[in-house]
Order: structure tokens, then C-alpha cells, then sequence
């Protein structure tokens, strides 16, 4: 096995200043809470959005870094192109496949397409099988460190949707948007040494990945989403490619402390790392 990536765990802040971190499709696009809590939620598919398109950004038209979830076309064609690029069988896979045809698309695909190295993915819809990728890189839920206020906001436009309501004179339309006034949200990586060596994970990818995470919010900004930032970014790095210790460790050695009851900056937090306590064989990096 390759040892170009040793396993990392990463712990990342990221701040939402008058913003909708990620609306619930099923509760009006509202953002996303814990009913019991309170606390604030963003998805990890969300959050692996912003990469990818971090990613198709910063690195497009370079090879090996398409980006194979994205609605230019459909997976199904995607994993066809794999089939005709290498000159397989189409009817033995439109049959079951072989799995040498498998094992070969797949490599295509992992090749040709950042994501899929980087996050996996299944690869198995259509009639030309490539099976399924574990990626790399495994992203939690982030989740608010207190608990958030939805607030709703009443809006007004000098203009109208319809002919009926322009005649009926009305002033003005009306709508609404759903915010946070503040959040404090953090999520967690995890990154496997030996998954990154079956992938093919590179230690360019890692360095792609790497300014994606800390830029994912930026050149993403919309009506309810220009609040968005990463505000802390704590590397950990293991000697040992089946790591030196439990990620729960290292989740607590970072302390976050509202210092106010309801917290409306960054600055009302205080935020400790216990760097004395961090154990033997993992050293720990600030990247934000």
C-alpha cells in the first residue's frame, strides 16, 4: 500500500452571519434543526456540494478532476463513456458484466473524476456496471454549538407575478425568507490512508481538497447564503495509517464556550485546544 497520505482527521468551524446554512426541503426550505434541541444542522452531502464545486472552479479543464455528481449529464452516460473509452464489452455488461469489465471502468472512473475518488460513489446504476467506490474522504453533519433562532423574514417588490394582479393596482408584492442570525456550526473529516491508496488519492488531491475546504463558501454566495465562512480549520495527522488514536480524542481536545447567551460573532466564543493532551504519534495543524 502506498503511504503518500497518512490518515487525517480534521475539525472545521464554519460561521453563518444572517444566512440559511442549508434549507430543509421538507419544511419550506427552513434552515435545517434538531426538533428536540434546537441546534442548527447542515448535511454532509451539503457540505461535499461546496467542494465539488470548489473543485470545478479552480481546476477545470485539468485531467483527473471532473466531477462526476453534477447535472451536465446523466451518471448512466458517464459510466457508458468509461465502457466505450477502454473498448469493452457493452453487451456483456448490459448482460451482468464480467467483473475484469468492472474492475477496469472502475479504474477509469476513479481516474477521470476527483469526486469519486475523494467522496465515492456508486457506480453500478445502469446497464454498465463499475460497482461501488468507499471514498477517501468521509464528511460528518455539521452542528451548531448552540442553539440557533429561525427567524422569518417578511419581504416586499416593486413588481408583480401576474397580469390579474398588476390591474388589481396592488403597491407591492410580498414574500418571505427563512435565516439564522447567527450560527456557530462545526463538522468533522476523516481521511483514510488505506481507502486513499485503493482510490488512488493523491497528495495533489489532498493539497485540491485542502483549498476547497477552506474556500468552500467562497464565489458561493446567494440572497440567503452571503454569510457563510470557515472561521477555524484544525488539522491532525497520524504517524500510523490505522491511526494513533480514536478520533473522539481528538474531538475534545477543542473546547468552544459561548461567552453570551444568545452569540452574534465570532468573538463570542471562547476557543481553546488542549495541545498538551494531544496523544503520542498525531501532531495537530491550525490551516484557518
Amino acid at each position: 500500500m502506498s503511504n503518500e497520505i497518512k490518515k487525517m482527521n480534521y475539525v472545521v468551524l464554519v460561521e453563518a452571519v444572517h444566512s440559511n446554512p442549508n434549507g430543509d426541503p421538507d419544511n419550506d426550505n427552513a434552515p435545517r434543526m434538531d426538533p428536540d434541541t434546537e441546534y442548527g444542522i447542515i448535511s454532509n452531502q451539503c457540505l461535499n456540494r461546496k467542494i465539488r464545486n470548489q473543485v470545478l472552479l479552480r481546476m477545470s479543464g485539468v485531467d483527473g478532476y471532473d466531477i462526476y455528481i453534477q447535472t451536465d449529464r446523466t451518471l448512466n452516460d458517464k459510466s457508458a463513456e468509461a465502457y466505450n473509452e477502454l473498448g469493452l464489452d457493452s453487451k456483456a455488461a448490459e448482460k451482468g458484466s464480467k467483473l475484469e469489465n468492472v474492475v477496469a471502468a472502475q479504474k477509469f472512473m476513479l481516474k477521470k473524476y476527483f469526486d469519486i475518488r475523494t467522496f465515492g460513489a456508486v457506480l453500478s446504476t445502469g446497464n454498465f456496471d463499475a460497482g461501488r467506490v468507499t471514498g477517501a474522504v468521509q464528511t460528518s453533519f455539521a452542528r451548531s454549538v448552540h442553539p440557533i433562532t429561525v427567524q422569518e423574514i417578511s419581504l416586499t417588490r416593486q413588481a408583480f407575478t401576474s397580469n390579474d394582479r398588476f390591474e388589481k393596482n396592488a403597491s407591492n408584492e410580498m414574500g418571505r425568507k427563512q435565516i439564522v442570525p447567527y450560527g456557530l456550526y462545526v463538522f468533522y473529516v476523516s481521511i483514510s490512508a488505506v481507502q486513499a491508496a485503493k482510490n488512488g488519492f493523491t497528495a495533489e488531491d489532498l493539497k485540491v481538497y485542502e483549498t476547497a475546504l477552506i474556500n468552500m463558501f467562497e464565489n458561493d454566495e446567494s440572497s440567503c447564503r452571503n454569510g457563510m465562512s470557515v472561521r477555524g480549520l484544525y488539522r491532525f495527522t497520524h504517524e500510523h495509517e490505522l491511526g494513533n488514536a480514536p478520533f473522539w480524542k481528538l474531538k475534545e481536545l477543542i473546547h468552544i464556550d459561548s461567552k453570551v447567551d444568545y452569540p452574534r460573532q465570532f468573538n463570542d466564543f471562547d476557543i481553546f485546544v488542549d495541545e498538551a493532551a494531544i496523544p503520542v504519534g498525531i501532531t495537530m495543524d491550525k490551516l484557518v
